[in-house]
């Protein structure tokens, strides 16, 4: 493409850096908004905007070698960034879950499905991410600590995850599954993780909840949501000290997060919850509001 290309050229063009401008940024945005995703409908604006921030961070390196006088990304439109899940997996869900799948919870499982199934339950109880799960090898785990080398994690940054004694429980019987390999999900990979469980989910009867209008009213159960369970349940009082479970800061060495404000988008109290909690308050206040 010749230097001095039109701001409205298709970004998708080969072309000089120096020629890429704002305005072909943003349209490309736009573009990636409507691109159809591998799960249905299209691209969320997260990824697009997960993206659009490594492509900033390539041109501030551009600009910083002396390659760009300025980026290109400069007063580009970024898509709303969606607001927070509420959702979180109840002990009436799994139980559901479970019965799709018809599956104990404790036995060896007879199926992909009900494998899925128990990665779904060990993210639930130890905040695992499931790329990290489902590459989880036998040299990695150390009695009760599973340590994650920095090439498993998201943020390239090993990590050492705690595992309950119910957490230890489910390992077993996943061994037994796949008992020649080092790497204890070898037979999963991300694609079939993710159709199966949708699978299980839709059978359960735990998808999205609609209204007349189509406005959802309850968030359909994802598997990412096992995440935001764990932390909502770590974080929430143990009924026996009415601390904490766990205190933020390692929380968040359990998750992995470095960002604590992304932290709190993974708290996820139900309001049922909250009204219970301010209700035994108000009964032990000793100067209520009212």
């Amino acid at each position: 493409m010749p230097p001095h290309q039109s701001d409205h050229a298709a970004p998708d063009r080969k072309c000089f850096l120096s020629d890429l401008t704002p305005a072909m940024i943003q349209k490309s945005i736009h573009q990636r908004l409507e691109t159809p995703s591998p799960r249905g409908g299209t691209l969320n604006p997260a990824s697009v905007r997960r993206e659009f921030g490594i492509l900033r961070s390539i041109f501030n390196w551009a600009v910083r070698m002396e390659m760009l006088d300025k980026p290109p990304t400069q007063g580009v439109l970024l898509p709303k960034e969606p607001e927070a899940r509420e959702r979180t997996a109840s002990k009436e869900d799994i139980e559901r879950l479970l019965f799709s799948c018809d599956w104990d919870g404790k036995s060896v499982p007879k199926n992909s499905t009900q494998l899925i199934m128990l990665t779904f339950l060990l993210a639930c109880k130890t905040g695992m991410r499931a790329g990290e799960i489902l590459n989880i090898e036998e040299s990695w785990i150390d009695g009760s600590i599973i340590h994650l080398p920095k090439e498993a994690t998201k943020t390239r940054a090993k990590r050492d995850v705690a595992l309950t004694d119910s957490a230890l429980r489910l390992l077993q019987p996943a061994r037994a599954y796949n008992p020649d390999s080092e790497r204890i999900f070898s037979v999963l990979n991300d694609y079939v993780r993710d159709a199966l469980f949708r699978k299980i989910r839709d059978k359960a009867d735990l998808g999205p909840v609609k209204d007349s209008n189509g406005n959802i009213i309850s968030e359909g159960l994802r598997f990412h949501d096992s995440r935001a369970t764990f932390a909502t349940w770590a974080a929430s009082p143990d009924p026996r000290t009415g601390a904490p479970r766990l205190d933020v800061l390692t929380l968040a060495r359990q998750t992995g997060h470095r960002n604590l404000k992304m932290l709190q988008k993974y708290y996820r109290p139900t309001a049922a919850t909250i009204v219970e909690r301010l209700n035994k308050s108000e009964e032990n206040d000793e100067d209520p509001i009212f």
